[in-house]
């Protein structure tokens, strides 16, 4: 599952919402992700599911990058931005259904 990705290289996975940001931070040893660090911190910058500051929200990406993450190695990110409206309108639907 894990062979497209390198073995000397850092992965840092980030998922954004409006409520916090979290960061994993791992590497690929025989085909396997070894998670090295994870952190999370609370969302600046973003309200009512939309980004309201720039500069806040990047200042607490940078935050988190840079404590999980091994200056030594190459680096490559995978993003996520949450919307939890989206996950409510799904169970709503859900519902309706049945």
């Amino acid at each position: 599952m894990f062979k497209f990705l390198k073995k000397n290289k850092q992965y840092i996975v980030i998922d954004a919402g409006s409520h916090k940001i979290a960061a994993i931070s791992f590497q690929i040893f025989d085909n396997k992700p070894f998670v090295n660090r994870i952190e999370h911190h609370k969302s600046k910058g973003i309200k009512n599911n939309q980004l309201s500051d720039i500069n806040e929200f990047s200042a607490v990406i940078k935050f988190l990058v840079k404590k999980i993450s091994n200056k030594t190695m190459k680096k490559e990110f995978f993003c996520n931005i949450t919307d939890h409206n989206l996950l409510i309108k799904k169970k709503k639907n859900r519902h309706k259904l049945r």
